[in-house]
């Protein structure tokens, strides 16, 4: 999608002279970074403008409004503010789009006063700069006054001008902000979506000038570009997943729903969203669709999918447990001709388990209605999770489709470094090989080749080396074997191997990534019985899981209407096999995963 030009001008009132910008004093000590002082506030007045707030703009060649249509004026959050060596007062803004602003395939239904997050970035002059703005989720703008609602806005998508996704805000903290802007700002390297420069250096530089700058600038690029929020254009050593998933989404968008879902499934790091999200941002260019992104692993409770469906497509908030029922009918119900479908990605299909399987039932047998204009694609790190879960009459009506995403070889993993890595010859070829060798062996995970290279290249950089080395490598493959958390591992307590061998165990059995504290219990007790010697009290299992959610280890999550207390592994079980392959009392229980 072409991100439409913005540039704000300075408003034209009484009060604005040329003299605008020195009525902009900063607030606090800056610091200076090539050639200019950044600050976290700056004042105009009364008025207090920091790094975080919204604040309306005056667009080019417009009045502003001073009641905050973003169609005459401009919404956006001020993400950076400094003067330059010139003197001129700046900042960098993230502007928030309205419907207008997005292509026809993107746009959900209209609604007054909404606003939608993005990733477009520019400069502009503090002069710019009309009024602060408040921006609540749609659940608190409705709890203002309505005179006060008129003045306000309300944001619960996020939409990447890269990919041209809207994806629910989970979370709108600001660490998560930041998260989604570092994510999706990389997801279209041909396409940089700053009007202008930004004040530190910019990503982008071209191939042809590797040659000519220094090791140290080769080693920051190299490290940059084996970050996992960098999405290369293409995704390699994919082309047979890709293509099936394409014919099945080109012909499923076609036919606006086909009936049968697409399960893919693979062990964690093998490029299986990664490629869903390629395919539909290249679909996007010639067919007309919306596109929703659900990751079950961050969702309060597998039910409240529905919710987040629903309100995508009708804007209304319902609560979980009659979500489904509203969906329901809205499915069933015949669709204007010229409505395009939606397609529907469900992540960390796991995580959406209940008691009685009714959220992947449903989000799989939507799309056989004729009218639900439905397609759904479901990930699952599992491969048998539908057989494991549903009942083999369920899933002979479903007929769903598959697609199977092995482990990357040795010869894969090496391909994609080399293609991160582009022109940049930081690695030796023996170094390259040396980390595709180590990962391809334990897991296949290509996130694991990309953390331990991209640590290569920082110790690297710290010794003031031209070329990463095998020898670098294999130290910063250590590191990653000794991180954190597998030190924790490695010295957990007797009762602590115990839960974790029982978590592991119980979820290898029933195919899933969190488990009932009850069956966890029911599962440990006779272990402590055979290593301990003693009976295993409930209070002190609930401390011993207490322990390992302290630090990082497991989640607790809190009972609901649908299921008791739960715990959930933040790591991975072949990780806790790994860092346990050491101690006696997890050998004799996880042998056979070891």
């Amino acid at each position: 999608m072409k991100t439409a030009h913005r540039k704000a001008v300075k408003r034209k009132s009484s009060r604005q002279k040329d003299e605008d910008d020195l009525a902009f004093r900063w607030v606090g000590s800056g610091y200076k970074h090539n050639d200019c002082v950044f600050y976290e506030e700056v004042q105009h007045g009364e008025d207090h403008f920091a790094i975080g707030d919204v604040v309306e703009l005056c667009a080019s060649g417009k009045q502003p409004s001073l009641e905050g249509d973003y169609k005459t004026s401009w919404i956006a959050e001020i993400d950076a503010l400094w003067e330059d060596e010139h003197g001129e007062k700046m900042m960098e803004c993230r502007w928030y789009y309205g419907i207008n602003d997005m292509s026809a395939s993107a746009r959900p239904p209209y609604r007054k006063r909404e606003l939608f997050e993005t990733d477009h970035l520019s400069n502009n002059e503090l002069g710019a700069i009309v009024q602060s703005v408040s921006v609540y989720s749609h659940e608190k703008w409705l709890e203002l006054p309505a005179e006060k609602r008129e003045s306000c806005f309300f944001c619960d998508y996020f939409f990447s001008t890269k990919t041209n996704y809207i994806h629910p805000l989970y979370d709108n903290t600001p660490a998560k902000k930041l998260e989604r802007i570092h994510l999706y700002s990389y997801m279209n390297p041909k396409s940089s979506k700053r009007d202008s420069p930004a004040p530190l250096t910019s990503r982008k530089r071209s191939r042809k000038n590797a040659s000519n700058e220094t090791p140290a600038v080769l080693m920051e690029r190299a490290k940059e570009h084996l970050m996992l929020s960098f999405v290369p254009e293409s995704i390699p050593c994919r082309e047979k997943e890709r293509k099936e998933i394409y014919d099945y989404l080109y012909h499923s968008i076609q036919n606006k729903g086909n009936g049968s879902p697409l399960y893919i499934s693979g062990m964690p790091g093998t490029g299986k969203t990664a490629t869903v999200r390629e395919v539909v941002r290249e679909l996007q260019k010639t067919l007309s669709f919306r596109f929703l992104e659900i990751n079950g692993m961050k969702l309060t409770s597998a039910s409240s999918a529905f919710s987040l469906l629903l309100h995508f497509l009708t804007h209304k908030y319902v609560v979980s447990s009659h979500a489904a029922e509203v969906l329901n009918e809205y499915f069933s119900t015949p669709k204007r001709k010229k409505e395009p479908p939606l397609v529907l990605l469900a992540d960390e299909l796991d995580y959406l388990f209940t008691k009685n399987q009714q959220v992947i039932y449903k989000l799989f047998d939507w799309p056989n209605e004729p009218n639900s204009h439905l397609i759904v694609i479901g990930i699952s790190n599992t491969i048998d999770l539908p057989e494991r879960i549903l009942s083999l009459r369920s899933i002979s009506r479903l007929s769903m489709n598959r697609v199977l995403f092995k482990p990357y070889s040795r010869e894969q993993i090496a391909t994609i470094i080399n293609q991160r890595l582009d022109a940049l010859a930081v690695f030796s070829p023996e170094a390259i090989d040396l980390c595709s060798r180590k990962v391809s062996a334990v897991s296949g995970d290509i996130r694991r080749a990309l953390m331990i290279a991209k640590r290569g290249v920082e110790l690297a950089a710290e010794r003031e080396a031209d070329t990463v080395s095998i020898a670098l490598v294999a130290e910063a493959a250590k590191e990653h074997a000794e991180s954190y958390k597998m030190n924790l591992l490695q010295h957990c307590s007797l009762y602590q191997v115990l839960l974790l061998a029982s978590m592991v165990l119980h979820m290898n059995a029933i195919g899933v990534d969190f488990v009932l504290v009850t069956d966890v219990y029911a599962r440990m007790a006779p272990l402590v019985a055979r290593h301990a010697k003693r009976d295993l009290l409930f209070p002190e299992f609930q401390a011993v899981a207490a322990s390992l959610a302290s630090v990082g280890i497991i989640s607790i999550v809190p009972p609901s209407t649908k299921f008791d207390t739960m715990l959930k592994l933040v790591i991975q079980p072949d990780d806790v096999c790994f860092a346990l392959k050491d101690n006696e009392v997890a050998k004799a229980e996880l042998n056979l995963l070891m």
